[in-house]
């Protein structure tokens, strides 16, 4: 509920992705993916702000936004991921939104070439850093894909843009 107003979200999940499941689980209890984060940014996020989604993953808190913002709002989505900026575009236009801008790069302390490392066990685990590393990446070793090389951005930069 947004000042008496009740905020629709359409989502495009898929439930045979970890990092999608997740949040379905959510959603089949009635409540909305991480309550907590959730109802700060209902509470504290208002019509013509700007905000900055890093990590924006498949949009849901993207979409929850750009809805709380409003046509005189924006939202900036900064997403690296292939997969998950195909589905954070898919969600977008399915709810109707035109006030995200979408940055498909690394978010790092300066602009300079990195490397991100993509995660096919868990989409919502791309990094900067070798994610074959960690335990339970059983299929991203296997896979063994080399990492995407980016020229990152800075929060700087995409501001005053």
């Amino acid at each position: 509920d947004f000042g008496g107003e009740l905020i629709r979200i359409k989502l495009q999940l898929d439930p045979d992705n970890k990092n999608e499941k997740y949040a379905i689980g959510f959603f089949e209890t009635g409540t909305y993916l991480e309550p907590d984060v959730s109802n700060i940014m209902i509470r504290a996020v208002r019509r013509g702000d700007f905000v900055v989604d890093v990590g924006a993953n498949v949009g849901i808190f993207t979409v929850l936004m750009a809805k709380l913002v409003g046509t005189g709002g924006l939202v900036l989505a900064v997403e690296p991921d292939t997969y998950n900026l195909s589905v954070l575009r898919a969600n977008l236009r399915l709810n109707g939104l035109d006030n995200v801008r979408i940055v498909h790069q690394p978010l790092w302390e300066r602009e300079e070439e990195i490397y991100f490392y993509a995660c096919p066990d868990c989409t919502g685990s791309g990094a900067v850093w070798d994610v074959k590393l960690w335990r339970g990446n059983e299929k991203t070793r296997a896979l063994n894909q080399p990492p995407r090389r980016f020229l990152s951005t800075t929060l700087d930069k995409e501001i005053e843009t």
